[in-house]
């Protein structure tokens, strides 16, 4: 019998948020100012596990000062403006919190702070652990062990919630229980290969996973 789970951390992108389109829209602004080649939604997706820098380098086979400069400064606010939340998403978090489960977000991200001020869910989260935070970006489980000492709570009561292959290598790395999101760019069948304890379409599905009763919405 699985024991209690006491904690649930959550990556971000296409996790929580479809920022999909928010990214490739700034990153094309980025592309126009510096004279890049643009980007398309279906291109960005599978560099949404990344860090913007490594995003860059991969697309553009490099990730310039200038560009992040530009992209902190001038960017930045139209990709917070323009990320959604995913249906449930911010009912299925405020059940897990009232439940009693501690809560994190994990996130290849520079700065988790404001982009979870920007949909709205800061305070329902114990602590939010980015790139910044930690030696090595996942699929390194450095952000989730950050995430779980910080929230003091042994490995083997701990959920990690992503949507990418990096997500469920850095969990099984950690080692946590992986559930894979199908809301990214990565399927059931690819989620499972890569050794997800369990695989869900929507967030609601993560609540009985980790036995707590979605409440009278």
């Amino acid at each position: 019998m699985m024991g209690k789970i006491r904690a649930a951390i959550f990556d971000f992108d296409m996790t929580l948020v479809d920022s999909s389109y928010a990214i490739v829209d700034c990153m094309n602004e980025l592309a126009a100012k510096f004279g890049l080649r643009e980007m398309t939604r279906e291109r960005l997706l599978p560099f949404l596990s990344y860090t913007l820098v490594d995003t860059w380098r991969e697309y553009w086979g490099d990730a310039k000062k200038e560009w992040l400069d530009y992209y902190t400064n001038d960017v930045i606010e139209h990709e917070l403006r323009d990320m959604h939340l995913y249906p449930n998403a911010k009912r299925v978090i405020e059940t897990l919190s009232s439940s009693g489960v501690r809560l994190a977000v994990a996130s290849n991200r520079r700065n988790v702070k404001k982009v979870l001020d920007a949909v709205g869910l800061t305070d329902y989260f114990d602590t939010l652990v980015g790139v910044n935070d930690v030696a090595s970006p996942k699929p390194a489980p450095d952000v989730i062990l950050k995430a779980a000492e910080i929230l003091n709570v042994p490995l083997d009561s701990v959920v990690y919630v992503g949507d990418t292959d990096f997500d469920i290598t850095a969990a099984k790395s950690a080692p946590v229980k992986g559930i894979g999101m199908t809301t990214g760019s990565f399927t059931r069948d690819k989620l499972e290969k890569c050794g997800a304890w369990r695989v869900c379409d929507d967030l609601l599905e993560i609540l009985p996973l980790l036995g707590v009763a979605k409440q009278k919405w």
